[in-house]
């Protein structure tokens, strides 16, 4: 049961609850929904809604505070809490009182339950308010993100978490973001040239980023202006936006195998940080991703075969009384008919990567949705019609 849902990136319908003056206050999240950032290690609550709670400086440092040597260490004050200068943005105070309340589904996707947090966040002029990694740690959740189709989970997570293609910085040990290695090709000077880079991969940034340093070994063109800022946390507004560069990545191929992929769309260029994979690659390589950040592993999917960005949707066929057992290369989770009284379904009654579609009576298409284990979906029209009589 899909539970996050945006055009590029994952959002949900959720409550920030607390209290202001010594009473209870609680706003529904209508218009301002959670994003899910797995590019930020603190979540984020823009000003605007900040100012409906009594806020209170923590008295430690987040677990995810940027330097190692402080996190989870007492706050020693006087005056706010605040990010260093260099580091999302720089100077953005840490608060806390607020309980961010979201939906989270079982790890088989057949249940759903309501998770509240209370960790510290950051109070930014942002606009959207931004669930990080460190709240998803704490309720023991994953993401799955489908870019191509608007369309994801967050889930429990069901173990330890498999090694894959995206793992942690090797540069910041307590940091919960997804990295991959990977290369940076272009041109310079009329000359082909490649960096290694360790690309971190950001559901909460729509277009793909690179740092002024990387920037500096090719020959970019520019091809807009001005774009409004890359992510929830940017530091800067009105990005210029290049072409010039190609980005070289891995996914997990639809045989389970690895498979090497590349991109050229046009990327921001912005002052420091991390080198971005944004939500614009992956649909246009026709990837998603699945982030665990609790055991800080996941992996770069690729998706079914799809047309013009959207999914397949294959048309079965069928008669009266008459039923088909299809197979699949991945483990079903759920497969659901969109009209019972004309198409009957059943999955795993042979096997977990089988599922039976039984035709009740005449009519239709009836849309089957088959649900996966790793977070995709496809759509398949049944037509049940009688045999034509010769």
């Amino acid at each position: 049961m899909p539970n996050l849902d945006g055009k590029l990136k994952p959002h949900q319908l959720g409550t920030a609850k607390g209290q202001k003056y010594g009473t209870q206050a609680t706003e529904e999240s209508r218009d301002k929904r959670w994003l899910f950032d797995t590019g930020g290690n603190i979540s984020i609550l823009s000003k605007s809604n900040a100012d409906h709670f009594e806020l209170t400086t923590p008295t430690r440092y987040p677990e995810t505070w940027p330097d190692p040597k402080l996190a989870g260490q007492p706050f020693p004050g006087p005056g706010p809490m605040e990010i260093p200068s260099g580091a999302a943005g720089g100077g953005i105070p840490i608060r806390h009182g607020v309980r961010m309340c979201f939906a989270v589904e079982s790890a088989d996707g057949t249940t759903q339950k309501e998770v509240c947090c209370d960790l510290p966040v950051a109070v930014a002029d942002v606009d959207y308010d931004t669930i990080g990694n460190d709240q998803l740690k704490l309720v023991g959740a994953k993401i799955l993100w489908d870019p191509v189709v608007g369309s994801g989970s967050l889930r429990e997570r069901d173990g330890g978490g498999k090694p894959g293609n995206l793992g942690p910085s090797s540069a910041i040990k307590n940091s919960l973001k997804p990295f991959q290695k990977g290369k940076a090709t272009g041109r310079k000077h009329g000359r082909s040239v490649f960096k290694i880079k360790n690309w971190m991969i950001d559901t909460a940034t729509e277009f793909s980023c690179i740092t002024k340093s990387n920037a500096k070994w090719f020959d970019l063109e520019l091809v807009a202006a001005s774009r409004e800022g890359a992510g929830p946390g940017a530091a800067e507004k009105g990005y210029k936006e290049y072409r010039g560069i190609t980005m070289h990545f891995e996914i997990l191929g639809r045989d389970g195998k690895p498979k090497q992929v590349s991109c050229s769309l046009p990327v921001m260029v912005k002052r420091s940080g991390s080198d971005i994979i944004g939500m614009d690659q992956l649909r246009k390589v026709n990837a998603m991703i699945e982030w665990d950040p609790t055991s800080r592993t996941g992996n770069l999917i690729e998706r079914p075969k799809k047309e013009d960005g959207t999914p397949a949707a294959p048309v079965q066929k069928l008669q009266p009384d008459r039923s088909v057992k299809l197979r699949r290369d991945r483990r079903i989770r759920v497969v659901r008919s969109s009209n019972d009284n004309i198409v009957g379904v059943a999955a795993g009654t042979a096997s977990p990567n089988e599922f039976t579609i039984r035709g009740l009576r005449v009519g239709g298409p009836v849309d089957v949705t088959v649900s996966y284990v790793d977070g995709t979906s496809e759509v398949i029209k049944v037509l049940v019609e009688r045999a034509n009589k010769v």
